[in-house]
């Protein structure tokens, strides 16, 4: 449970039915990630747990502060271990507004299953960009840590450019930055898990 600007142990009561279950990989799994996004006076509990059948995967596009971003992306069979946020209405909607190149999507008949919790169906953002397929199948998270991911990365879109003139200018130029991306989705990997609904457009 994040508490003002400080976590602690998450108590029965946290867990509500009026809050919405969001899986939270990535930034979205970290205390300062999300004070950043929600400032102010923060109440929002986070909790440990597996999802079955996905896995976290590096995303085809390029972020404003120049990482590579992750996503997730179908993976039968795999079990991760991962995080989820309970929130209320209005800071799913703050978060939305934070995530414009992710779409929204619940996962229904996947199981999120934790100390705390146990959920069918979690709601979950999911890169518009699809996953990263310039190797030809995704890159895990768990495989490949960020700075080796943005030579990769440079190596494909870039390879004369040293790697931090690479990452500087993409942060620059946000411009280039798209221009990247869009070569990046010209072999991405879709988003592709049957009975998952739509929450957005």
């Amino acid at each position: 449970m994040i508490e003002g600007r400080s976590p602690r142990s998450v108590r029965p009561s946290d867990v509500r039915d009026d809050r919405h279950v969001v899986l939270a990989y990535g930034s979205n799994s970290s205390t300062r990630a999300l004070l950043r996004k929600f400032g102010g006076d923060l109440h929002l509990p986070v909790l440990k747990g597996r999802l079955e059948g996905f896995d976290v995967v590096y995303s085809s596009h390029l972020s404003a502060y120049g990482s590579v971003p992750v996503t997730l992306h179908q993976a039968p069979g795999a079990s991760i271990e991962t995080f989820v946020t309970l929130v209320t209405d209005e800071q799913l909607v703050r978060l939305a507004e934070t995530e414009f190149n992710y779409a929204i999507r619940r996962l229904d008949g996947t199981r999120f299953l934790g100390a705390e919790i146990e959920v069918e169906g979690p709601i979950a953002f999911v890169s518009r960009h699809g996953a990263l397929g310039i190797e030809g199948a995704p890159v895990r998270l768990v495989d490949c840590d960020q700075p080796s991911m943005l030579e990769r990365v440079r190596d494909h879109l870039a390879p004369d450019e040293p790697l931090e003139d690479f990452i500087v200018e993409n942060v620059r130029n946000p411009r280039r930055a798209v221009e990247f991306t869009a070569r990046l989705k010209e072999r991405n990997l879709v988003f592709e898990a049957p009975g998952t609904t739509v929450l957005d457009v």
